[in-house]
């Protein structure tokens, strides 16, 4: 992900024009009625979908899979805090917000919208290669693809992730 946000920033640099990317990949634009059902949307994946993975990782585990959590360092120091919040929570949301809602969701202006939130679903739970949250990822992929669609606004998506 920081291998796309030096190429974009790389790309405006070289622009002889003064055209900003990250304008036209990010929107920002405020819409009451978006941002309210975006906090009902953020209450409805937190709360919803986490039985629905506990049920796919249960699932999973009687096929045979192994399920490998990530562990956070035993060392938790200010700084190891503040990197782990940057590192697993600050950055990959932006980049992964700028990839995926951004350059995904723009190339697929002309396909329909729902195309679109299926398709930008399926690449975001594809992207993360983890089955245990495969259904999870989507669901929040498909979501965070329609409030970009229907919101227009890159900020609302960004804070969910996040």
């Amino acid at each position: 992900m920081l291998a796309l946000g030096v190429t974009i920033l790389s790309l405006r640099l070289k622009t002889k024009e003064k055209v900003n990317p990250f304008k036209e990949l990010m929107p920002i634009k405020f819409k009451l009625f978006p941002s309210l059902a975006t906090a009902l949307i953020f209450i409805g994946l937190t709360f919803g979908l986490a039985n629905l993975n506990v049920y796919f990782a249960t699932w999973l585990e009687s096929l045979g899979v192994t399920i490998n959590s990530p562990e956070v360092p035993a060392d938790k120091t200010p700084l190891n805090i503040i990197l782990i919040i940057l590192t697993a929570c600050l950055l990959p949301a932006f980049f992964e917000e700028l990839a995926f809602r951004g350059v995904i969701v723009n190339s697929l202006s002309g396909t329909g919208k729902v195309f679109a939130i299926l398709f930008g679903g399926f690449v975001f739970a594809l992207f993360h290669m983890s089955p245990v949250q495969t259904l999870y990822q989507f669901a929040c992929g498909a979501v965070y693809t329609l409030i970009i669609l229907y919101g227009g606004n890159f900020i609302l998506t960004f804070i969910i992730h996040f």
